[in-house]
């Protein structure tokens, strides 16, 4: 599977300096981190999910299955964001109803696609390849098990919208994470020299 993973990193000569200039001790430096990597990682997830769902129109629902947040741990300081940039299948957008000239699901209209229950497993939306309304750059197809590396030998193939947009749109916020993380960095590391004042 395709996929982008920003990671939320510490440049640990940096950290270090800077937790002797604010003279705190390395836990309660590494608590503050922690908590502003988790923070920017939830962040994250919701500025992506939000602008994809507006700019493509793919359901949330569908978006937070291909966006995995992986936090902090008490091994590692790192935290990173999963996106699988697959095709999503059109079943997987919302209910399904099939009309005279095609399938809509949600917001998505399919013209010539039709439901139906084929190769085994649930109904889901599909194309023929014959109809005037295919196109493999829409709807490209998976090389299937037993198939012997011939996709174009089924005469259907199962209806996806492309993830294209939602590439663009998380780079353009990874893009504003590391600030994001600065700031809120700054906040918690505050917090915790509040706290060492007053212990």
């Amino acid at each position: 599977m395709s996929v982008l993973a920003p990671r939320v990193d510490v440049n640990s000569a940096e950290f270090e300096a800077l937790i002797r200039r604010l003279g705190i001790t390395e836990k309660a430096a590494i608590r503050a981190y922690r908590r502003a990597a988790d923070k920017t990682l939830t962040w994250l997830k919701r500025q992506v999910a939000k602008d994809v769902n507006g700019t493509t129109g793919i359901p949330m629902k569908a978006l937070r299955k291909r966006l995995k947040a992986y936090r902090t741990t008490q091994r590692s300081m790192r935290a990173k964001l999963w996106l699988g940039l697959n095709a999503i299948s059109a079943d997987e957008l919302g209910r399904a109803r099939q009309q005279r000239s095609g399938v809509r699901v949600g917001k998505f209209f399919f013209r010539g696609a039709f439901r139906a229950r084929i190769y085994g497993g649930g109904e889901k939306v599909w194309i023929r390849r014959n109809s005037k309304w295919f196109d493999p750059d829409l709807y490209p197809a998976r090389v299937r098990p037993g198939d012997r590396g011939a996709p174009h030998g089924f005469p259907v193939v199962k209806v996806r919208v492309k993830l294209e947009e939602a590439e663009s749109r998380f780079v353009y916020w990874t893009a504003r994470m590391e600030a994001y993380l600065n700031t809120l960095l700054m906040k918690e590391l505050d917090l915790e020299v509040r706290r060492a004042q007053r212990a």
